[in-house]
């Protein structure tokens, strides 16, 4: 008889719709707590087979919807065949979207897991967490399938195209069964990748193919993958540039024997910031910060909860998986604290006299990042250098989130932040008000709105330089502009004070004017949002990091324009502004505990607006509070 070994399971009930749970709860959850896990285990007699033992190592998390009366009526006597086949398939559906189980033993080996501590398995089968959201892996799987990985890829800087590929093979060698695999049947699988190569020596390019190519190989059904035999493969396949190609017949025909020596990470993949330089001969080396202090008990009161509100938000978006798969293949997901506090300070006060922070945001930074105190200004330092690099991916995904939200037609706002040169472009929605990206150069600016076409772009006088339209021109990019026509700019005018200009000789002036009415509330949102998010509320003092901040808000910025588009768009004109005035005074307590986080806003009108507008659902698993789920609940 083979025996089933749970070594950890946590049963929660939850009841939606109403607030009964019978006349003796007891004897319900003493039920769930005896039957559930048992018909759990019964399940999993399934998945395993004659002669071999099976190891699940990842969590497995099941959600079964039931109704009361199921269980209430099952309290007092066995299960019904119907509840039990109902419980089985809900099972059966959680286990085939959290992974697969291959059937094939393997010989004992060893392996390291992340922490640098070796588990021995004997003839196991290991569940491959495809469906794992939150690695790299499963977002590269995730986003091949929903074929939207070549968009987001070209936006990915170099170093993060580097780290994400190394991320993607070592969680492979952690993840992969283990069973002796033919190079030869993963050559023939990628050979047709050979033919897509990029000519010439573009590592960007080479880099994304490569990444495109696991996530193709990984969506396979049948194939089984090994780290160290695909790392040899793509060195041949796609080569990198300045790489020896290896011959054609490479590892053909070799077997796990021979491929488990080969290095399983390419030297040039491992391209992580170690260091900072401060000096032209001073190298200092910056280690790993492990000075938390986390919060695992307690109560405090907060003078904002909107952090917590904004990562309701952020986790319904998918930026959570995003933010976790960044930072873990940049090698600080240990660091993720220092992101919640640094973000948290984007949707909290502003300093005063624009450098300190009153201690009431302070608190609230720190219990938003899961800590008893704030870090200092030198761990935000420390830490904003080292993601630097790597800020493309996060700003890749908002882009890609916000390109597909964008209703086709409507305009865009082109606007410069401020009279100097340094002065950066901010391009905005102007449905909703929704930043687009903060970008120093008009070519960049250009390139992002391309993005958005066919839209029509309201070119603001201060952005309406002479190299800004002669780039639209070539781009054929239609443009209403408030500046007057140089001499020999062929636009015609849309209205009868000769205000507004255009370079479309075709479309009608209504279609036209349609787009322009709300010019003005454009601007001034714009720069309302820059000011107040991006100038008044920088995250490092006392001098802001660039990319860093621009980063932040627009992560911000997209997350309180959705927060004011859903709960008030029927009723008013929204942006992002209108948000951070309404939530940044609802106060409220946070309460932690070992195995879940609970913050109880506030009671009034604002919290029952959140909830009518499905703004208080529980949020599982975030990394900086010690990959525990959040809560809401009334004060």
């Amino acid at each position: 008889m083979q025996q089933v070994t749970i070594r950890h399971c946590t049963l929660r009930l939850i009841r939606h719709g109403g607030w009964s749970w019978g006349q003796d709860p007891g004897r319900l959850l003493g039920f769930a707590a005896r039957a559930l896990p048992a018909l759990v285990v019964e399940k999993l007699h399934n998945y395993l087979h004659a002669g071999g033992d099976l190891e699940i190592a990842v969590p497995l998390r099941l959600r079964v919807r039931l109704r009361l009366d199921d269980l209430l009526d099952a309290a007092d006597h066995p299960p019904s065949s119907a509840l039990t086949a109902l419980i089985d398939d809900q099972i059966t559906r959680q286990l085939e979207r959290q992974g697969r189980i291959d059937a094939g033993p393997i010989d004992d080996v060893s392996i390291e897991s992340d922490a640098g501590s070796h588990v021995q398995r004997k003839r196991s089968h290991m569940l491959i967490p495809h469906g794992d959201g939150s690695s790299v892996l499963g977002l590269l799987t995730t986003w091949h399938t929903s074929d939207v990985l070549p968009g987001l890829l070209v936006h990915f800087s170099l170093p993060a195209l580097r780290h994400w590929e190394a991320a993607a093979l070592t969680e492979l060698n952690a993840f992969a069964t283990m069973q002796p695999i033919l190079a030869s049947v993963i050559d023939d699988a990628m050979h047709a990748w050979q033919s897509r190569a990029p000519a010439g020596n573009d590592e960007n390019a080479i880099r994304s193919m490569r990444l495109q190519a696991i996530a193709w190989l990984l969506a396979q059904p049948d194939l089984q993958c090994d780290a160290k035999v695909l790392t040899e493969v793509l060195k041949r396949v796609l080569p990198l540039p300045g790489s020896v190609r290896h011959t054609t017949g490479g590892i053909r025909g070799r077997g796990m024997e021979e491929a488990a020596r080969l290095q399983v990470l390419p030297p040039e993949s491992d391209s992580r910031p170690r260091s900072t330089s401060h000096g032209p001969n001073t190298e200092v080396h910056m280690p790993v910060v492990n000075a938390f202090e986390p919060l695992v008990e307690g109560e405090v009161s907060v003078g904002s909860v909107l952090p917590f509100l904004a990562l309701g938000v952020v986790s319904a978006l998918g930026c959570l998986k995003v933010l976790d798969a960044m930072l873990k293949s940049a090698g600080l997901l240990p660091q993720a604290p220092v992101f919640a506090q640094s973000f948290a300070y984007k949707l909290l006060a502003a300093p005063q006299r624009g450098w300190h922070r009153d201690p009431a945001s302070e608190r609230a930074a720190a219990a938003f990042a899961g800590l008893h105190r704030p870090l200092s200004s030198e761990h935000l330092y420390r830490f904003a250098r080292q993601l630097n690099r790597d800020l493309s991916v996060l700003d890749a995904y908002l882009l890609h989130l916000l390109v597909t939200g964008h209703e086709t037609g409507r305009a865009i706002l082109l606007h410069r932040t401020g009279p100097d040169v340094s002065d950066p472009y901010v391009l905005m929605a102007v449905q909703g008000a929704f930043p687009l990206a903060w970008c120093d150069d008009i070519g960049d600016a250009v390139t992002t709105f391309n993005q958005f076409a066919p839209s029509v772009l309201l070119l603001e006088k201060s952005a309406c330089t002479p190299e800004a339209v002669q780039l639209l021109m070539r781009q054929s990019c239609t443009f209403v502009t408030n500046a007057l026509p140089g001499r020999d700019d062929v636009w015609r005018n849309l209205d009868r004070r000769r205000e507004y200009w255009t370079n479309d000789l075709n479309s009608t002036n209504y279609v036209l004017q349609t787009q322009i009415r709300h010019m003005e509330r454009a601007i001034h949102n714009a720069e309302s949002i820059t000011h107040e998010l991006l100038q008044m509320r920088p995250a490092l003092l006392p001098t802001p990091s660039p990319a860093y901040e621009r980063a932040l808000t627009l992560l911000a910025s997209t997350v309180l324009g959705t927060l004011a588009w859903e709960l008030w768009h029927e009723k008013e004109s929204v942006d992002p502004g209108l948000a951070l005035q309404r939530f940044s005074d609802l106060e409220g307590k946070v309460v932690f505990t070992p195995d879940r986080v609970i913050v109880k806003p506030a009671l009034g009108k604002r919290l029952m607006d959140l909830r009518d507008g499905g703004f208080l659902k529980n949020i599982p698993q975030v990394s900086w509070l010690g990959n525990r789920g959040v809560e809401f609940t009334g004060l």
